[in-house]
């Protein structure tokens, strides 16, 4: 752990607690490693605009890989905005076409969004229905106030003024996201993704977690064999399973823990990722 400079965490189930928020001893640790030389760095498939304020709060937080690596931001030093550094991801023609065969397929058996520019963007009718869905960790109230409202999502796509960074499907229940999943394999090559109950991220072929972290720190001139990932989900698998050491949370699914070379002994909400950080700091100290 010593030679550690970066590490990139995973925010829903890893960094954040049940309450979806960054807590008070999560953002002290994050403090004192950033005071000791190591980076953390929130990798996560959010967009901007559902980042917690309890995470773009903490100053020592520069830089953010958001939409599954797709999208690399740097944080303004007043909190105000941020800068995409990278930004890439589904042409509006392409993610019309993808959102337009899921709707037709399975409307009323998924809730369907994409991102664009830091902003979720969602269709008023679905959303309408998002009480009958399983929606995990996230309030309705929640949902509703970070997605953009239109009444046409395939027109909203295609008429997207930037790359289509992730679309997201909710899927009323597993064996619906099982068949969604497995039609999505057939029709083409995406990167498919899944970090809550029930849902799918979609992305680019070659989008990843681990691609967007190692263009940052190429970018910022660090090597990636000092790189700790951490994270629970399966689009989590990549970094953990490259980085020089990965390590799942205690509450990692089956796929996360295999790919992993720890575990912590704490979960998410326990500030698993508090005691991780602290843990380093001591060892990097002791080595001083």
């Amino acid at each position: 752990m010593a030679k550690v400079d970066v590490v990139a965490v995973d925010l829903d189930g890893t960094l954040l607690n049940a309450r979806a928020d960054v807590d008070d001893l999560t953002a002290s640790a994050i403090r004192r490693a950033s005071a000791a030389g190591i980076r953390v760095i929130p990798a996560t498939g959010r967009v901007l605009s559902v980042l917690p304020e309890t995470l773009t709060a903490i100053q020592d937080i520069e830089y953010a890989v958001c939409c599954a690596g797709a999208t690399v931001l740097r944080m303004d030093e007043s909190r105000d905005c941020c800068f995409a550094l990278k930004d890439d991801g589904f042409e509006p023609n392409e993610a019309a076409e993808i959102v337009g065969m899921i709707i037709h397929r399975y409307r009323g058996d998924v809730l369907v969004d994409f991102s664009c520019e830091g902003v979720m963007y969602s269709e008023r009718s679905m959303l309408a229905e998002l009480e009958s869905f399983d929606v995990p960790g996230l309030s309705i109230a929640y949902v509703r106030r970070s997605r953009r409202q239109v009444d046409d999502l395939v027109h909203a796509a295609s008429l997207a003024s930037a790359p289509v960074g992730r679309i997201n499907i909710f899927a009323r229940d597993e064996r619906m996201r099982l068949e969604i999943m497995s039609t999505l394999s057939e029709e083409r090559s995406y990167e498919l993704g899944n970090s809550l109950k029930h849902n799918i991220e979609i992305n680019p072929e070659g989008t990843s977690k681990w691609r967007g972290l190692t263009w940052l720190c190429d970018h910022l001139g660090i090597s990636r064999d000092h790189i700790m990932a951490v994270g629970d989900s399966s689009n989590d698998i990549d970094m953990l399973s490259r980085a020089w050491v990965g390590v799942a949370m205690k509450n990692a699914s089956r796929d996360a823990l295999a790919a992993a070379d720890a575990r912590t002994v704490w979960a998410n909400d326990e500030s698993g990722v508090a005691r991780l950080l602290t843990e380093m700091v001591d060892i990097r100290q002791s080595h001083l």
